[in-house]
């Protein structure tokens, strides 16, 4: 059955390129300038997604929400929101109007085909998965990609190297698992994903050349990154110079920022989410988007669950608070402070971390500019107020730093092969085979 997008939107210009745009994904769009002529023909019929500007020349689109929720069930379809105002006001005023999701303008066609995605995946009933060969031998996946190689595989999905035949180029391309599938929250959380990386667009952030529903599965394709993540490229060597940190810490801080700018928060910066093309300190690249939230989500997550990863979740959140953009620099602080040093954090369970987290200090050890080293503390204050307040902010700063070391070139990336620190003495090589190994990352 064809999915009827219907748009709301008096500005003709505007009106047939979200027309044209939802036309290329395939979906049904029926286009309306007024909010009257809207209302006549969706209060007995209502689409699967109402997409629908505030400012009407007979009215407001929230009336219009408003309106179309009384007449059907509240749980029928979705409706996306565009404005050229986005204060917290007036995203305040769409949700109470019963409005799903909020996009400003001016915004990107990947911005709205994603949201839309998004919305569509989350009001849809869940659908019966079909099966997909993944195994590269029955020719194209999604007659588009030649499968080449498994990259990874996680909760959700399995990411896999292939040949984009329509490009030319080798990507990333990520599918969503058949189980997962099956759960609206886990399509909700793969689509969240999509959007948020179709919503930035940086040097230093992970491209999407493509996303999708095909045979029954979801799907998107992305730069393909070679290089080394940065806890493999530290976890050779004891840390970097001071001058390779920064050259790090320039371009993450500037990508954190154009995320932030679109009330983007990563949730989960941390050296396993940092590519480095062709192990290049100053060539970083964010990737694995998974836990990323707009500032405006309502999102689906039991707000008693901590998102993140031990050990880079910064301590407010432990607390109850939500995690926002300035969590995202405390991390960041964490990330610096590993890379400098090499050091993980001690092998403790997550009740303790999350208690060493709450009640100490993050301690920086001494360094040779003493400069960078307050940046790098004021970075991990505990109280979030103390902190550096954007992105931004720690760009200017990076940019003011006076380094003596001018040598920020780094050795060759050496493959790692379980290291780390123990718990008695954290500046000393864990001993393979014999010291237990640290529990990094947590899913």
């Amino acid at each position: 059955m064809a999915t009827l997008v219907a748009v709301v939107e008096d500005d003709q210009e505007t009106r047939d390129l979200v027309c044209q745009l939802l036309r290329t994904r395939g979906y049904t769009v029926q286009p309306y300038a007024e909010l009257e002529e809207a209302l006549e023909f969706l209060s007995d019929s209502p689409p699967d997604l109402l997409v629908t500007d505030i400012g009407l020349p007979d009215g407001s689109g929230l009336e219009l929400i408003a309106r179309l929720r009384a007449f059907h069930s509240e749980n029928s379809f979705g409706i996306l929101v565009l404005s050229g105002r986005d204060s917290e006001s007036d995203i305040l005023r769409v949700y109470a109007a019963g409005g799903d999701d909020f996009l400003s303008k001016p915004f990107s066609g990947d911005e709205l085909l994603a949201k839309c995605a998004v919305l569509l995946a989350r009001w849809r009933p869940p659908v019966e998965v079909a099966p997909l060969d993944l195994s590269g031998e029955g020719g194209l996946l999604f007659d588009r990609y030649v499968r080449l190689s498994s990259l990874g595989q996680g909760a959700f999905g399995t990411v896999y190297r292939a040949k984009d035949t329509k490009t030319g180029e080798i990507v990333a391309l990520k599918v969503l698992s058949e189980e997962q599938g099956r759960h609206e929250e886990h399509r909700y959380r793969f689509l969240r994903e999509t959007y948020a990386l179709s919503a930035v667009k940086h040097a230093n952030v992970v491209r999407v050349v493509d996303f999708g529903l095909s045979e029954g599965r979801l799907y998107y394709a992305m730069d393909c990154v070679e290089g080394v993540d940065l806890f493999m490229f530290v976890g050779g060597r004891n840390g970097v110079s001071e001058a390779g940190l920064v050259s790090l810490l320039k371009p993450v801080a500037s990508a954190l920022a154009a995320m932030h700018e679109r009330n983007l928060v990563h949730r989960d910066l941390k050296p396993r989410n940092i590519m480095l093309r062709a192990g290049r300190l100053d060539d970083p690249v964010l990737i694995d988007f998974g836990l990323t939230k707009q500032s405006t989500d309502r999102g689906v997550t039991d707000p008693r669950v901590i998102m993140g990863t031990p050990g880079y979740i910064p301590p407010e959140v432990y607390g109850g608070t939500e995690f926002g953009p300035v969590g995202d620099l405390f991390s960041l602080g964490m990330v610096a402070r590993f890379t400098l040093f090499g050091e993980l954090w001690p092998e403790l369970g997550a009740f303790d971390l999350m208690t060493r987290m709450i009640k100490q200090k993050v301690s920086v050890p001494p360094m040779g500019n003493e400069q960078l080293r307050e940046l790098i503390l004021r970075l991990l204050e505990r109280d979030p107020k103390e902190r550096f307040q954007s992105a931004a902010e720690v760009s200017t700063a990076l940019a003011d730093l006076q380094l003596d070391d001018a040598d920020s070139q780094e050795l060759p990336p050496t493959p790692q092969r379980d290291s780390g620190y123990d718990t008695t003495q954290t500046m000393r090589r864990r001993r393979p085979g014999v010291d237990a190994p640290t529990s990094e990352e947590s899913e």
